[in-house]
């Protein structure tokens, strides 16, 4: 502990001006704990693990964790997390770590409730434990793998946000006597910086999750960086998608209110679901249907056509499924797909803008939609994208589109 003894205020100067640096606060948010961890030890901490948990503001992701050990041990598992939606993991020479990202309603789950975390944002207040005094009995269930792993300290502590966020670090040590005091004097001084930083990583997640949630992930990037300006449109090559449920102003006689909405948000999430597979995004959801596209190049034409297609007569048995797990309402849908140019970017009135996109090809799609629904099929495709795909097609004939001149070809997928 030398080290930071000799350089006091010296150490905070230069660790808050790295904590803002402008390039660190740039860098990728999930690489923020290994780069933490990586400088505390570099000045000597000898750090032997750490975590920070952030409540977010999103509609599916209630908390993100990181997770740093160092190279060598092994991961505590955190046990039974039906709120999982996925992990992942960075890494650089000295240490790991491990993210979790969760679902809401993660807080109401026992592994969190019985977490030194929940204990700290409950009492508001830096919390210590010498975790040599629960070797019997001890105080939280993950004591028992930090005393496994010959961790001897563990301090956690709020770092209050401005709401709705919320976030909490652990630091723990292998110290034979715990954390020297010198090293708490430290920590505790670098809390004001890293409150700040981390207050910029979560503005950043939140931006760019929250914008995907209602922009999709493409337009989101590009607002994200500063595409914004009304009028500013690029050319996309693409598969255009448009689909449809069947009966809606039935259902919406028929079915009480918050079953009709869980009946919209099933078929919705059935359509991104099969869209995102097939390498496509959904655009936008309006009222009771879909927009999307599977962005191509003239080179790559043919494969993606063939995942469209393919993507798309899966939506049927997605709805299935659905339905037989989950007893949602029997749905009928209908939907079209078109290989053409569109317009791709902000149109609307100066003060409420939509990322979207516009052509003759968006309405073709559109139009071809409302044949599938006349002919009680599930899925049509365009000429132009019929002669792309490799899987059999059937002709469905000629038909008359709304806003177009002459008749156009229809086909149905084999």
């Amino acid at each position: 502990m030398s080290k930071l003894s000799l350089q006091g205020r010296t150490w905070l100067a230069e660790s808050t001006r790295w904590l803002l640096d402008p390039a660190r606060l740039q860098e990728a948010p999930d690489r923020y704990l290994l780069n933490l961890m990586a400088y505390l030890n570099g000045f000597g901490l000898d750090l032997a693990g750490g975590s920070i948990i952030l409540q977010t503001m999103h509609p599916q992701l209630e908390m993100m964790i990181q997770r740093w050990r160092p190279r060598g041990v092994d991961e505590v598992e955190v046990g039974e997390l039906r709120t999982l939606m996925g992990r992942g993991r960075v890494a650089d020479d000295a240490g790991l770590v491990e993210l979790y990202f969760l679902r809401h309603g993660h807080t109401d789950e026992a592994v969190y409730r019985q977490s030194p975390f929940y204990h700290a944002q409950q009492a508001g207040e830096a919390s210590r434990w010498k975790l040599s005094e629960h070797r019997v009995n001890p105080r939280f269930p993950i004591f028992t793998d930090l005393l496994a792993r010959g961790e001897t300290d563990y301090l956690v502590t709020p770092l209050p946000l401005p709401k709705p966020y919320r976030a909490a670090l652990s630091l723990s040590t292998r110290h034979a006597d715990g954390f020297p005091e010198d090293m708490l004097v430290f920590i505790e001084q670098l809390l004001a910086p890293l409150r700040l930083s981390l207050a910029h990583k979560v503005e950043r997640i939140t931006l760019s999750e929250v914008l995907s949630a209602y922009l999709s992930r493409s337009p989101a990037q590009e607002v994200a960086q500063g595409n914004v300006r009304l009028g500013r449109l690029r050319s996309l090559d693409a598969i255009v998608g448009f689909a449809d449920l069947r009966g809606f102003t039935m259902l919406s006689q028929t079915l009480p209110g918050e079953v009709l909405v869980n009946t919209m948000n099933q078929f919705f999430a059935a359509i991104e679901k099969v869209v995102r597979r097939g390498g496509g995004e959904v655009l936008k959801f309006m009222g009771d249907g879909a927009v999307f596209v599977f962005p191509c190049e003239p080179e790559n034409e043919t494969e993606v056509a063939d995942r469209a297609v393919e993507a798309m007569a899966g939506l049927g048995s997605r709805l299935q499924e659905k339905q037989a797990a989950e007893g949602v309402t029997s749905l009928r849908f209908a939907a079209a797909l078109h290989r053409g140019q569109v317009r791709y970017g902000n149109v609307g009135a100066p003060d409420r803008l939509d990322f979207t996109i516009i052509g003759a090809d968006v309405s073709k799609t559109a139009r071809l939609e409302e044949v599938a629904a006349r002919h009680e099929r599930e899925l049509v495709l365009s000429a132009e994208l019929a002669r792309l795909v490799q899987r059999p097609v059937t002709s469905l004939g000629h038909h008359t589109l709304k806003g177009f001149k002459e008749p156009h070809e229809v086909f149905v997928p084999a």
